[in-house]
Formats: structure tokens, C-alpha cells, sequence
């Protein structure tokens, strides 16, 4: 069984988390980036899953921390509440393997870590069949053509040519030995750059081509071809001698696969032609296929240019499909757009199920031909996923959006897939507040009132915490009762040192913390502490001390309500006094624990007091203990441990 490193510093997240996956995969928990670099070394995990925003060390820099100590690359996927694409961004560029939004949906967690292992394990395999290129070790002209052609059927991406610039010169003026070292580390520093589920080979002497797998951001493409030139011309440097005056460096051109029936012969002479435009002038330059005029930034050809620059080359009939993340520019520009005009959209998602999950694949692609056919050029499909298809349908009437509906039903009930079942929901674009359900929910309505009946009645009459968004974030009552019972755990010590921060004018410890309440109040479905939480953090990332100074007060007020509230509910009647032999058992095995820095260890053992009554004296010792722990200041609980006169 694969297993999986969990980096979180809230207790929640790493709940839902470990939910998600622990039938699945054998997980490890740790609540830090330090505690997480400790046990990836002792437990060698095959993939980490980290949070993005966390005290003392971030995800970022603990990704860093980790690629360093493995012998291998490490598959991370970047945990966020963050809504910034700039993160995912600089999360991809890093190499990630993936990005995902929390609150976290399991069953999209779990979809997202199984495509990464498949995508290594199908590289892998794919790398053992294919004839490798002698000299670099990447895959050699026919395995490349061959491997990137079957990829690109059913994935998106960007495929990109790189050319070494004169290269020829190093062969004339230094032999072709020298050539061939230039060769192979170029070929290094391409490795170095692209992900374990992106494609590259060799397919001429000094020609390359890279496919970058669900990959379409062109900045951190163009990044990537500097650090490709910079590095270059350093290695030459090195390897040849400090006066050696040859431009060496590279061309790149790419071009988006976006099209489910792309052709390996079409996207690669598009990419072509984008290298011959680098080529043509400076050289040592990138360029996609989409910027075949000048760009924007140069351009003074009126908007003939400018619908030249951006247009299709080739409009087809019927809808246009798209990927993700086009897709998700579109929804936002409608969203927009339908909040100040009174125009109908309705959003449309169909989903396939059959006994024989390999025909869910097929059935989508062929799905996709069906609808694009019977729908307006304007109508907007997306793949989404491997059983789901979303359509926007655009400007239609209320009364007659269900006429293309039923048409591509009645095509796909004579051409479709036999035995693959075709389910369709709608629903008005102007109803954002429900949207999100589409794309993260995996509870239907029948399954969220079957796992309402199922709370206890002080919750169900409890105005202040969205029931419904709680459960579909926990999936089901029991998980979410749990973290009610863990969020509830906490609070005291969260708001300890929130006001330790303020006090201390770290704004930016302060700021991570209400960065993961919002997280933590949203998945609890404490929607209104949720975005005090969000504005808060919103503060502290723009710097305005003021707001937070000023409205610190009213923002713990509202935790402490909600913190009371919980409190005298989630623990009602259900815990009895721990006799102080147990207890005094409980403070020596922590003490050993704290010897011994066991974090694990010695949370586990807190939380084995959480279902008993403490006297007052021991309650104050343990929440000092919590607090020290979540700083990993082992000397602080040694010492709260002593006052108590406890000997090992």
C-alpha cells in the first residue's frame, strides 16, 4: 500500500484529510513543516500532500526542504483556502504535482492523488517499453511521437519544440565530444524543469520536445525557457572556459492542446512554427503558436491585428469545447455578466455511470461529439473530470433551454455507449450561491437530509452554522460531529494566541492563523466566522494593521460565542472525572514523550483526556502543555510537566 505524508498546522484539515484517504492509502500526520521534514526522512512516504500557508515554514519552503533530502523527485500536491491563481501558479512552476482548493471534497481528493499515481505509474511503464535516446537517456524520436500522440487524446496541456541555439558552432570549433557533453546536460536541464507526468525526447541532434501535461500557464512557461537559456550558457561557460564567445542558448515555440482529437503532426508543426518565429528573429526567446502577430505590447495594427492575435484559426461548427481552466474564465465573465444584465444561462451537467467503469471514458468522448454537434457555436462544453461533462448553455429562454437537452438525449439514446447510464441536472447560472455544489459536492440532496437526520436536534436549530455546507465538506454526519468535536478542542488555545500575536505585533503568524480558520470555520459551515476570518487575513496580507487592531476584538468575540456555544453542546453530559491515578499515569507517559520529542505521541495522548472532566488546575496544565506542543517547545512542556513535581 502506497503511503502519504499529511502536512497541515489545522487539526481539522488533517482530519478530513486522513478521511478521505486512510481506506485507501497509509497515511502520516504531521501538524508542522519541521515535524513534516522528520517523518518523510524516517517513514520515506511515496507522495505529500501539504498546506500552503503555515507558521514557521511554509509549503513551499517544505517542498524545497524535502526534494532536497529525497534521492528521487517526491509527487506534492499543494493544499490551499487561498483563491489566488498566482499560488497555483508558483505551486505548478515548483514542480507540484497538483493544486487543490479547500475546503477539501474527499471524494475529489481521492480522484486527484489516484490520477498522480497512475500519470507516474503510466510514465514509468511507458519509459520501460520505449527506446530510449543512447546519448541524453530521454525517449528518442519515434518513442516521443508515439507516447505524446497517445496522451494527447485524452489529456490537455502544452506542447513545446526546443531548439539549441548554434550548436553547430560548438561542434566546429571544440569537436564533437564537447557537443555531446553540451547535449546531455541540456538534457539535465530539461529534466529539471518539467514534472514526473510531463513528456519529453530527443528527435533530431538538437532538437527536443517537451509535452507539459494539464499545463496551459504561459508565464511559467516562459520562465522556464529563461532558466533553460540562463543555465545553458552558465554550463558552457563551465565546461568549455570562461571566454568562450559562442550565443549558445535556445529556442522555444509551443502551442495548446486543448482539442480531445488532437493530431501529434498538427500540434507539432504548429509549435514549429512558433520556434521559426524565435528563430527568425533574436533567437533565445519562447513564443506560442496563439502569438503568431506581435504582441500586444508592440502591436499597432488596429483591431485587424488584434482579432488576427486572438481569434481562432479555424472556428468549427457547433459548441466550443474547452478545458478547465478556459472554461473557468468563462464562468466567471458570465457570473458577471448575469448579475448586471437579464440574460438566461443555464448550466448543464450530465453524468455517466455503468457497471463497466472502462466504457465511462468512451462514453464521455462520445458524448462530446453528440452534444457539440447539436449545439450553437456559442455554447460552451467541458470535459470535467472522467465521468462529467458541464455545458453552458448561453442567451437561452427559460421555456426552451430543455429543446437541445432533449435532442442530444434522444442522438445519444440511438448512438451512444450501451450500458453506460446518461443523468442530467440544470440549473440557472444566476443562482452563484449553489454553483459551487457542482463542481466540489459529492453528497446528492437525498444523502445530505439522510445524514441531517442523523445530528442531534441542538444543531438542526442552531442558526449560526450552515448544516448542509458541513456536511457536504465532511461528506457524512459522523465525520462531521468529529469535527465539530475537534474544532471545539481548540478554540481556547487558537485565541490564546491570537491576542499573544497582537500583542507581540506579529501580524504575519497572525495572519496565517486566520488563514486556516476560514478554512476551519467553513468546514464546520460557521460561514459568518468563516469570512471575519477571511477578512482578517485579507488585512494582514495588505498590511493594514489599523483594521486588524480595530476589529480584533468583535472578531474573537465571535470565535468565543461560537467556541461556547459548541462547548456546551458537543461535550454535554458525556464526560466523567478522570481519577488521579489515571491522571498521574497520563502525566508521566507525557513527560517520557516530551524526553523523547514525540509529537504523535504526545498528541495522542492529550487527546485521550478530551472525553473526561478535568479539575481546574489540570485543565489550565494541559491547555499550557497544547500550547507549547503547537510551538514545539518540548523544554516549555518539561518544564509545565516538573512544576507538578512529576519524576520520570
Amino acid at each position: 500500500m502506497k503511503k502519504i505524508l499529511i502536512v497541515d498546522d489545522e487539526p481539522i484539515m488533517l482530519k478530513i484529510v486522513n478521511w478521505a484517504l486512510k481506506d485507501h492509502y497509509e497515511t502520516i500526520q504531521a501538524s508542522s513543516g519541521e515535524e513534516g521534514i522528520r517523518l518523510f526522512v524516517s517513514e520515506r512516504p511515496d507522495m505529500v500532500l501539504s498546506d500552503l500557508k503555515m507558521p514557521a515554514m511554509s509549503g513551499y519552503e517544505l517542498y524545497e526542504n524535502i526534494q532536497e533530502a529525497s534521492e528521487s523527485p517526491i509527487p506534492f500536491i499543494f493544499m490551499t483556502a487561498d483563491e489566488s491563481d498566482d499560488n497555483e501558479s508558483r505551486g505548478l512552476e515548483q514542480g507540484a504535482a497538483d493544486y487543490i482548493h479547500k475546503p477539501i471534497n474527499a471524494e475529489v481528493l481521492l480522484k486527484r492523488v489516484e490520477r498522480v499515481f497512475a500519470n507516474l505509474e503510466e510514465n514509468s511503464r511507458l519509459k520501460k517499453m520505449a527506446h530510449s535516446d543512447a546519448m541524453t537517456g530521454l525517449l528518442n524520436k519515434f518513442a516521443t511521437e508515439n507516447v505524446i500522440a497517445e496522451r494527447i487524446k485524452k489529456s490537455y496541456g502544452t506542447f513545446a519544440v526546443v531548439d539549441l541555439d548554434s550548436f553547430k558552432l560548438v561542434n566546429d570549433l571544440y569537436g564533437h565530444r564537447m557537443g555531446d557533453w553540451i547535449l546531455v546536460r541540456f538534457a539535465e536541464l530539461i529534466r529539471s524543469v518539467v514534472r514526473d507526468d510531463d513528456i519529453v525526447g530527443r528527435i533530431g541532434g538538437d532538437e527536443f520536445v517537451i509535452f507539459f501535461d494539464r499545463m496551459s500557464d504561459v508565464e511559467v512557461l516562459r520562465k522556464k525557457a529563461a532558466l533553460l537559456n540562463d543555465e545553458i550558457a552558465r554550463s558552457a561557460k563551465e565546461y568549455i572556459g570562461e571566454d568562450m564567445s559562442i550565443p549558445l542558448g535556445c529556442s522555444v515555440g509551443a502551442t495548446y492542446v486543448s482539442d480531445y482529437y488532437a493530431e501529434y503532426e498538427t500540434v507539432f508543426q504548429m509549435a514549429d512554427s512558433a520556434l521559426y518565429r524565435v528563430k527568425q528573429g533574436d533567437k533565445h526567446g519562447f513564443a506560442m503558436y496563439e502569438d503568431h502577430t506581435r504582441g500586444l505590447e508592440n502591436a499597432h495594427g488596429g483591431f485587424s491585428e488584434i482579432r488576427t492575435l486572438f481569434g481562432e484559426r479555424s472556428p468549427l461548427k457547433g459548441a466550443y469545447i474547452t478545458d478547465k481552466d478556459s472554461f473557468k474564465s468563462i464562468f466567471r465573465f458570465l457570473v458577471r455578466l448575469t448579475s448586471n444584465y437579464a440574460w438566461h444561462i443555464e448550466m448543464v451537467m450530465f453524468t455517466f455511470e455503468s457497471e463497466d467503469e472502462e466504457k465511462v471514458p468512451e462514453a464521455c468522448d462520445r458524448f462530446i461529439e453528440i452534444a457539440s454537434a447539436n449545439l450553437r457555436n456559442s455554447d460552451v462544453l467541458l470535459k470535467y473530470g472522467m465521468d462529467r461533462i458541464l455545458l453552458l448553455l448561453m442567451k437561452s429562454q427559460e421555456e426552451r433551454y430543455k429543446v437541445p437537452i432533449d435532442r442530444i438525449g434522444k442522438q445519444w439514446a440511438n448512438e451512444g455507449v450501451a450500458g453506460v447510464e446518461l443523468s442530467v441536472q440544470m440549473e440557472s447560472l444566476k443562482k452563484e450561491e449553489d454553483l459551487h455544489a457542482h463542481f466540489v459536492d459529492s453528497l446528492s440532496r437525498e444523502q445530505i437530509e439522510e445524514e441531517k437526520g442523523k445530528l442531534p436536534e441542538w444543531i438542526l436549530r442552531e442558526p449560526s452554522i450552515d448544516i448542509e455546507e458541513g456536511l457536504k465538506n465532511c461528506v457524512n454526519a459522523d465525520n462531521y460531529l468529529s469535527s465539530l468535536e475537534i474544532f471545539t478542542r481548540h478554540v481556547d488555545a487558537n485565541i490564546t494566541e491570537l491576542s499573544e500575536c497582537l500583542r507581540q505585533g506579529d501580524f504575519d503568524t497572525y495572519t496565517v492563523r486566520t488563514h486556516g480558520l476560514k478554512s476551519t470555520a467553513r468546514i464546520i459551515g460557521a460561514m459568518q466566522l468563516s469570512m471575519f476570518s477571511a477578512a482578517m487575513e485579507r488585512a494582514g496580507n495588505n498590511g493594514s494593521e489599523e483594521y486588524i487592531r480595530r476589529e480584533h476584538k468583535a472578531f474573537l468575540e465571535e470565535y468565543k460565542k461560537l467556541g461556547n456555544l459548541l462547548s456546551e453542546n458537543v461535550f454535554r453530559g458525556e464526560k466523567e472525572i478522570i481519577s488521579r491515578e489515571d491522571l498521574s499515569d497520563v502525566y508521566l507517559a507525557m513527560l517520557e514523550y516530551a524526553l523523547a520529542e514525540d509529537y504523535t505521541l504526545l498528541e495522542i495522548t492529550m487527546d485521550s483526556l478530551n472525553k473526561y472532566e478535568l479539575l481546574p488546575d489540570d485543565a489550565g496544565r494541559i491547555a499550557k502543555i497544547k500550547k507549547c506542543l503547537m510551538k514545539l517547545d518540548y523544554e516549555g512542556i518539561l518544564a509545565v510537566l516538573n512544576s507538578r513535581g512529576e519524576k520520570r
